[in-house]
């Protein structure tokens, strides 16, 4: 029976292979019966016979079934080209109008033409500056802390505005456990002495740990270490690439020599990956920033001269950290009573805002306006264009005799920019 079987099921292989796929499976079964029941009747000629009939029937019926198949699928194929046919003609004859009605046409495409790129214009705009992510990785996990007195007009901060002491800083690093990593920093205007003379530099200087939080790798050298932090090593410095490239010719040789800033000699200790970039292209050179006893104590509890940013821990988030951040300036205040009436008359706080969120502070709701203007002149253009439609059309409508539902709505569809 498994030698029947096989063969029964190569003689399908005449079938077209849709009629293999849908009952390939009952016609085998049908004809393994019929065998069955013809070799009980009547022995073993009757088994003969049923395979003559069942092979007779194969070789009739396929051709068949192949000629339906062939022509099933050419009235598929004419179907799909009369309908192309159709939409070709149609076209031809809204480009034919279009070139005769020139007015209506330019009308038509200088609405379009405003209303959407306009559009195209400002959400291109809002998405490279408010959608768009910082250019840093994990940027999404990055806060800006900073100390506000809105009683002395100073309601809110930026990444480039200090806001923060140094005594903060090392409490927070201390107590804050929903920062996995936190820095201060802030922008400098420095002169670097060059053989002809000498050029204004602009520098950024920063903790140690700025450099880790924002994962800085060296092109050259390396980048600021924990050890350049403290007092008596912080004559290092790392170059940007490109101020590299444009001031020193991309010399690898600069790595361990001496440039003077200020009057003052530091060690080039590396270059700056070609890839880091923080919110500004302009710093040339990040030098590491110490801070001796006075300024780590309380007596410079509240001098704000330093930016401070920080990535949330793994499963932080920004209201457990401002919470967080809350009662250590509670514990603080019961500590420190002689900044009471400081903390009472500017209503002294510290806020905790996502870095992107700061960053498009201030042009945000220009936007986002901007953005809804040009929305609402696209819905203006929009109604415009269906009404100029609809007054043209309106006359035009009429029944068509001897034509199909569909050839009457395309009809109606085509002429409607006539």
């Amino acid at each position: 029976m498994r030698v029947t079987r096989l063969l029964y099921r190569l003689l399908l292989f005449l079938w077209p292979s849709r009629v293999r796929r849908e009952h390939g499976h009952e016609l085998e079964a049908l004809f393994m019966s019929c065998l069955q029941t013809a070799r009980r009747r009547h022995g073993a000629l009757g088994y003969v016979r049923a395979w003559l009939r069942g092979l007779t029937d194969v070789l009739v019926s396929a051709p068949g079934a192949h000629r339906e198949e062939w022509r099933t699928r050419r009235r598929g194929t004419n179907a799909l080209i009369s309908g192309l046919s159709d939409a070709l003609r149609d076209a031809r004859f809204a480009i034919r109008t279009w070139t005769r009605q020139r007015s209506f046409t330019l009308t038509v495409l200088a609405t379009l033409v405003v209303c959407l790129g306009g559009n195209t214009v400002i959400f291109s705009i809002v998405r490279s500056v408010l959608l768009k992510p910082l250019p840093i990785a994990g940027a999404d996990r990055l806060v800006l802390v900073s100390n506000l007195y809105p009683k002395f007009g100073f309601a809110s901060a930026g990444p480039g505005i200090v806001a923060t002491s140094v005594p903060d800083y090392f409490d927070r690093r201390r107590e804050i456990r929903s920062f996995a990593e936190q820095a201060l920093y802030r922008r400098a205007s420095l002169t670097l002495g060059v053989p002809d003379g000498v050029e204004r530099v602009n520098a950024l200087r920063a903790t140690p740990s700025f450099y880790r939080l924002l994962g800085a790798t060296a092109y050259a050298g390396r980048v600021i270490a924990e050890e350049d932090g403290e007092q008596g090593n912080a004559a290092r410095i790392v170059l940007s690439y490109t101020f590299w490239q444009r001031r020193y010719g991309g010399d690898p040789a600069i790595v361990g020599r001496d440039i003077r800033l200020d009057g003052t000699p530091y060690r080039v200790v590396g270059i700056l990956a070609r890839e880091f970039a923080y919110l500004w292209d302009d710093i040339d050179l990040w030098l590491p920033a110490a801070f001796n006893a006075d300024q780590q104590s309380d007596a410079s509890r509240h001098s704000n001269n330093w930016v401070m940013i920080a990535r949330l821990a793994p499963g932080a988030s920004v209201e457990q950290a401002q919470r967080e951040i809350d009662a250590l300036n509670a514990r603080n205040d019961q500590r420190l009573p002689q900044f009471r009436t400081l903390i009472r008359d500017g209503s002294y706080r510290t806020s905790v805002v996502p870095l992107q969120k700061e960053v498009v502070r201030d042009v945000r709701a220009t936007l986002y306006l901007l953005w809804a203007g040009a929305l609402f002149v696209l819905l203006v253009g929009g109604v415009n264009l269906v009404n100029l439609f609809l007054m043209r059309s309106a006359g035009r409508w009429r029944v068509a005799t001897g034509c199909s539902r569909s050839t009457c709505a395309t009809t109606a569809t085509t002429s409607s920019t006539r």
